[in-house]
C-alpha cells in the first residue's frame, strides 16, 4: 500500500469519517462425533485373562494372548500395544477363531 494512501487512510479514521467495525465469526455449533472403535466408551474392555477364562469356561479349550490379538486385528477390534519382534509368529486356528469371535461377543466387543 502506498504511503500517501496509508496515512490519509488513518487520518480518516482519526477524524471518525471511516469506522472501523471489527468482524465478528459467528461459532457455528458442530455435532458431537460418535466413534465406534471396538468397544463403547461407557463400558470397560475385558482383560485378556477374563477372554481366556470365558473360552476356557465355555469351550474347555485353551487360547494364548498371542491369539486373541490376532482375533482382535482380523475383527477390527482395539488392540494392547504390540511387543513383539518376531518375524514368523504361528497364526491363529480357525476353531479357536470361532471361539474367540463368540467370546468377544459374549463381552459386547462386537
Amino acid at each position: 500500500m502506498n504511503l500517501d494512501i496509508h496515512s490519509k487512510i488513518c487520518q480518516e479514521i482519526e477524524n471518525n469519517k471511516i469506522k472501523a467495525t471489527p468482524i465478528v465469526k459467528e461459532k457455528v455449533p458442530r455435532a458431537p462425533i460418535k466413534r465406534k472403535v471396538g468397544i463403547s466408551y461407557n463400558r470397560k474392555q475385558p482383560t485378556y485373562s477374563q477372554i481366556k477364562n470365558y473360552i476356557k469356561e465355555t469351550y474347555n479349550m485353551n487360547v494364548s494372548s498371542l491369539y486373541i490379538a490376532q482375533a482382535k486385528k482380523e475383527l477390527g477390534l482395539d488392540l494392547q500395544v504390540d511387543r513383539s519382534s518376531a518375524d514368523k509368529v504361528p497364526q491363529c486356528p480357525k476353531e479357536k477363531m470361532i471361539a474367540l469371535t463368540e467370546a468377544f461377543k459374549h463381552f459386547n466387543m462386537l
